[in-house]
């Protein structure tokens, strides 16, 4: 950053995480120091037993400010492959638990004082029930806490969050397909198209793996 007299930001690359009227905030990501990342795994205690290459991956100074705190940048593609599936996947949840459920969504006790009251709380402890061992109470308390999740005005306006979040649906496809296109990922989705396709003419089978193993 040619423009900041500070040493610590002599010679880096910033990534710019949010610049905003209000200030900016961004990681420096060409300074790595002394950690590997299972070292720092290893300090707070989490494992990377099935990530061995992951190991001697540096860690990076970030920057002077809060220290204390870690970031994760992820890799580009991956981002972006997440945030198309990510607005699909919440509804799809939504979904299967609804149609799983059931009315067991809405076959409930009004208020806890139904369990208190001499005539009503038999019933519950009959009816209401789960299976399992699963008594009223408990079997209620899960149905309200699914209901919170995918039934409520709070699970409406979550689902509506989960799928704008990201961008839009058709911005968010055309970063996925710019991004694809700047990487030459996009030829090599293109080229396998045209193998799959050109594997057979409207007499068959053109390719020798399937010729010959015919």
């Amino acid at each position: 950053m040619p423009g900041m007299r500070d040493e610590r930001f002599q010679r880096t690359v910033v990534y710019i995480c949010a610049h905003s009227d209000e200030g900016a905030m961004g990681l420096v990501i060409n300074k790595p120091i002394d950690i590997k990342l299972k070292n720092l795994f290893e300090k707070i205690e989490l494992k990377l037993d099935h990530r061995a290459e992951l190991a001697e991956q540096p860690v990076y100074f970030g920057g002077p400010v809060q220290t204390e705190r870690g970031f994760v940048l992820p890799e580009r593609r991956a981002a972006l492959a997440y945030s198309m599936l990510a607005p699909e996947a919440w509804s799809r949840v939504r979904t299967i638990v609804q149609r799983t459920v059931a009315s067991g969504l809405v076959y409930l006790p009004s208020s806890a004082a139904d369990f208190a009251h001499p005539e009503v709380a038999p019933l519950l402890s009959k009816y209401v029930r789960g299976s399992g061992g699963i008594d009223a109470q408990r079997r209620v308390k899960v149905m309200k806490l699914l209901w919170d999740a995918v039934g409520s005005e709070f699970a409406g306006r979550h689902d509506l969050y989960e799928q704008l979040y990201a961008g839009g649906w058709e911005t968010l496809r055309l970063q996925a397909a710019s991004e694809a296109e700047r990487s030459g990922r996009l030829a090599a989705m293109e080229a396998l198209a045209d193998r799959c396709m050109d594997d057979y003419d409207l007499d068959g089978w053109t390719s020798p793996a399937w010729t010959d193993a015919c």
